[in-house]
């Protein structure tokens, strides 16, 4: 917006709009008499005759309300943020501290930087059961991703699963309620063993 770069440029459209003061758009009550503010009401902007929408920036870096007919100029858009500043950074750092206590980064790589289970994919012949085909793109070796049977899971196979997750790939752990004895998703099963868990605290 302060670069001048606004997309579209439709028609506006005209509302009936009472202004009641900054406080009462945050909860507050309505104030009795509004006035501008007499030192941002003074700086001279100039609307781009390309700017059908009316906004525009100011010299200092005001963005002030689109003026209809020159009738009114209540206030200034307010850029906010819901995060705190630099949260972005602190996330990568802390991403990185994580990495580094797990030493996600010392698991075995190959095929420039790439797992040996998701290595390009010759023929049907060679397709592993630990994974799926996710996409289809020529000349690509992330067609893949790394899909095990949980029952088919070892300790050594933590290894592999943090080198997948340390790159962000999405992996799928399939057959898991193989692995659960008694665990079912079957509406009967599950409405038998609520009751139970309810019968046993009443009594």
């Amino acid at each position: 917006l302060r670069g001048g770069q606004l997309l579209g440029g439709a028609d506006p459209i005209e509302l009936e709009y009472i202004f009641r003061g900054r406080d009462y758009l945050h909860g507050g009550n309505k104030d009795k008499q509004v006035k501008g503010n007499a030192s941002q009401a003074k700086d001279e902007s100039t609307t781009r005759e390309w700017s059908r929408s009316g906004w525009h920036a100011n010299g200092d870096g005001s963005i002030p309300c689109p003026k209809t007919n020159y009738e009114c100029d209540h206030g200034f858009l307010e850029l906010r943020r819901i995060l705190p500043p630099n949260c972005i950074s602190e996330l990568v750092c802390k991403a990185k501290e994580l990495a580094e206590t797990f030493k996600l980064q010392d698991a075995e790589e190959t095929l420039d930087n790439g797992c040996s289970c998701l290595k390009p994919i010759r023929n049907a012949d060679d397709i592993n059961n630990n994974t799926r085909k996710a996409a289809f793109r020529q000349d690509s070796s992330d067609n893949f991703l790394y899909c095990p049977r949980a029952v088919d899971l070892h300790n050594e196979d933590l290894r592999h699963f943090q080198w997948h997750w340390s790159k962000g790939e999405p992996v799928i752990v399939s057959n898991v309620l193989e692995c659960s004895y008694g665990l079912s998703w079957e509406p009967l099963v599950m409405w038998r063993a609520f009751r139970q868990i309810t019968n046993s605290k009443h009594d």
